[in-house]
């Protein structure tokens, strides 16, 4: 199957990974239709505690649910810079499968930054926002620091007021 990412998808994952770079981070991708619309950051530390992504999981099939998405799939950076797939995304991922067999897979490949390249290596057929759009992106790191206010699950655990899954102020840092 063949989807498209949005550049507020496309756009996310990488100031997730901007927030935390000395830890792997993972999140979900969440869909309307074959368009990957959102990307919800999830964790940055104690990657492989399953009750902290079962519960956050809990939170997101509600959110989608509650604004007519699907979740579609994972995302994950890893604090190595390399594109293996860790085993707890493996297993988060096929978690999804059993809901929405056509969900997807997306690894941050920090080799790729410094190109015109999409940032992200996927097993599936996926369609990028254009050149500009994702320039824009890493240039919202690198100059505008938007992924300062970023939060994740994680974040949010430590505080429930903070601004997760809606992440607003990141996004209207990137506007």
């Amino acid at each position: 199957m063949s989807v498209t990412l949005s550049a507020s998808a496309y756009t996310l994952p990488l100031l997730h990974a901007a927030r935390h770079p000395a830890s792997t981070v993972l999140g979900l991708l969440l869909a309307r239709g074959a368009e990957i619309v959102e990307a919800l950051p999830i964790l940055h530390r104690y990657a492989s505690l399953s009750l902290t992504i079962d519960t956050a999981l809990r939170f997101v099939r509600a959110h989608a649910k509650d604004n007519g998405l699907t979740i579609a799939g994972v995302y994950i950076a890893n604090e190595d810079g390399s594109t293996k797939v860790p085993r707890v995304a493996e297993r988060l991922l096929e978690t999804i499968r059993k809901e929405n067999p056509s969900a997807i897979g997306l690894v941050l490949d920090n080799s790729k930054l410094a190109t015109s390249e999409p940032i992200y290596v996927s097993a599936a057929q996926v369609t990028f926002p254009s050149q500009a759009e994702c320039e824009k992106a890493i240039q919202a790191v690198k100059k505008g620091g938007a992924h300062k206010s970023l939060v994740d699950f994680d974040d949010y655990m430590d505080d429930s007021n903070s601004d997760w899954p809606e992440n607003m102020q990141a996004k209207k840092a990137l506007a």
